[in-house]
Formats: structure tokens, C-alpha cells, sequence
């Protein structure tokens, strides 16, 4: 069995390999909405939730922030998770309302130059709030060009940029100030690993999530490498009611787990802070986390 991968588009190519030797894969941080599809992905569990959860948590963060009807734009990478989480995030908006003038606006990976997007949002009125659905380096890129262009509205993301790496890809720390995102929230952590993580965080680094999910994707495969019959079946059973450093892990029949909600962070900018004070489940919605 396999532990991965972590970007969705790399877990949907190496599933179409491994599952045609038999082999079950476990990813730790891989979010598209496609892989719920047990008929496309065969052997393929997740213990993070999909997007299709964090789009409906996108929402309503930004609804709770203030975000008006008609006012968001979506920047997003075309591959796999981009696409994925913008599109689920416009299908909950959708919901209060249209999106800007600027819409949506898709990129490649790759791309560097974000000034004409940025333009598109500067020159269309009433666009005052943006979604980035983006990993942490084009998430420092776009800040800084929202920057460059006198963008004074507010900046959203979800998961891919967020925690406090994203301090170590912006030039100016300042321009991460008051950039709020949604993650995957914990939940109730068994075992010792989440105190040893603690004590090693500044050394570890990475998003705390996503450490923790890694570290339960490795202990069930290892787990269900012990008990005797198939691998695939071993691993079904050892993730039934598992409990994780992330907290209960229950694989459904198509290898997704329901999640625990997403925390809601944001960043205080030049002192570093990355502060969770609220957070989000499909029951309460936004609440406070005092």
C-alpha cells in the first residue's frame, strides 16, 4: 500500500497505476471532489475531507467577514485541486448570489504574472473581496501584485496556501495582514504524536493538518499491514472508528471520511501571527472557537 500523494492531480495519476496492480493508496492532504468516485479511483482512501465540504465553509467565511452579494472574484489554478475547491466555493456562492464582474479566473500552475487579473478585479466596480483557491507560492505572488495594484479589499483562500509558511513566500510579511482561510480542522487527537509534533513544530513546520493526517495515512497502512487476508480489506477494517492523531477516521464505501469542519485563520501580517479563532461545521456553521 501507499501513503499519498499529496496534491490531487498526482493522486488521480498514480491511482490509475497502482490500482491496476492491486495496490490501495492513502492520501493525506489530496482534496478534489472527483476522487469521491469509487468507480473512477479504485483503492483509493483520503482522511481529509473533500472540497466539496470546503466549499460550502468557503462561503459562508466569507459571508460571516462581510462579503456582500456580487462582490467576490475567484482566482484559481486550473489543475486538479484549483479547480476543483473554485468550483465547489462558486457553487456554495452561488447559493447567496453572482460573483463580480470579474468572475472567475482561471491559471496555469506555472504562471507568474498575475497583473492582468489583478487588473480585471482594479477595473471592475464593486469587486471588493477576492478567493484565492491556490497553493502558497501563486498565493504570495497574487498578494503581492494586489499590493503593486492599490487593492484594498479583502483576500480570502482556502487550504493550499494556508498556515504560517505563507509568511516565508512573501518579500513584505505586512501583505499577509488580515488574509483569512479555511483548513481542516483536527479532531479530537489520541495518542502522544500531536504533543511530539508540538515539540518539534518550528523544526517540522508544514501546515499541522496536514502532518497529523500523514502520520494516521502511514499508522493505518502499517497497522493493516499486520493483520492477515488483503491489504485493501485490512484497511477497511483498521479504519473503522480508528482513532488518529487527527482524530476518528471512518472510511466510507468510496474512501472518503466526513472531516471534522475547517478552522478559519488569519494572518496578522508583519508580526507573523497566524491566529484560529473561529471554525466551521456543516451543523453549527461559523463559531466562534473561544
Amino acid at each position: 500500500a501507499v501513503v499519498g500523494a499529496a496534491c490531487s492531480g498526482a493522486s488521480m495519476g498514480a491511482n490509475a497505476i497502482l490500482s491496476a496492480a492491486g495496490i490501495p493508496m492513502i492520501s493525506y492532504a489530496s482534496t478534489n471532489p472527483g476522487l469521491s468516485d469509487a468507480s473512477a479511483y479504485p483503492l483509493f482512501y483520503r482522511v481529509v475531507p473533500s472540497d466539496a465540504i470546503q466549499g460550502p465553509a468557503g462561503a459562508d467565511m466569507m459571508t460571516d467577514a462581510g462579503v456582500g452579494n456580487e462582490s467576490l472574484a475567484i482566482l484559481h489554478m486550473t489543475n486538479d485541486y484549483g479547480s476543483g475547491l473554485a468550483n465547489s466555493v462558486k457553487d456554495a456562492w452561488d447559493i447567496n448570489g453572482a460573483l463580480c464582474a470579474a468572475g472567475m479566473q482561471g491559471y496555469e500552475e506555472s504562471v507568474t504574472d498575475f497583473s492582468a487579473m489583478v487588473t480585471a478585479i482594479i477595473d471592475e466596480e464593486g469587486c471588493e473581496a477576492v478567493y484565492l483557491s491556490s497553493y502558497i507560492t501563486d498565493a504570495a505572488m497574487i498578494l503581492e501584485e494586489l499590493d503593486t495594484q492599490g487593492f484594498e479589499g479583502k483576500i480570502f483562500a482556502g487550504d493550499g496556501p494556508a498556515g504560517p509558511g505563507l509568511y516565508e513566500a512573501l518579500t513584505d510579511h505586512a501583505l499577509a495582514e488580515g488574509m483569512t482561510v479555511s483548513a481542516p480542522r483536527a479532531g479530537s487527537t489520541y495518542g502522544d504524536f500531536e504533543a511530539r509534533y508540538d515539540a518539534n513544530a518550528a523544526d517540522v513546520g508544514s501546515i499541522k493538518t496536514y502532518v497529523l493526517t500523514a502520520y494516521d495515512a502511514t499508522m493505518v497502512i502499517g497497522k493493516a499491514a499486520t493483520m492477515s487476508g488483503e491489504i485493501d480489506a485490512n484497511i477497511k477494517t483498521t479504519g473503522s472508528g480508528y482513532e488518529g492523531a487527527s482524530g476518528i477516521i471512518d472510511f466510507l464505501d468510496n474512501g472518503d471520511i466526513g472531516g471534522n469542519g475547517y478552522d478559519i485563520c488569519s494572518y496578522g501580517g508583519a508580526d507573523e501571527t497566524y491566529t484560529c479563532g473561529k471554525y466551521w461545521t456543516a451543523v453549527g456553521k461559523v463559531q466562534s472557537s473561544a
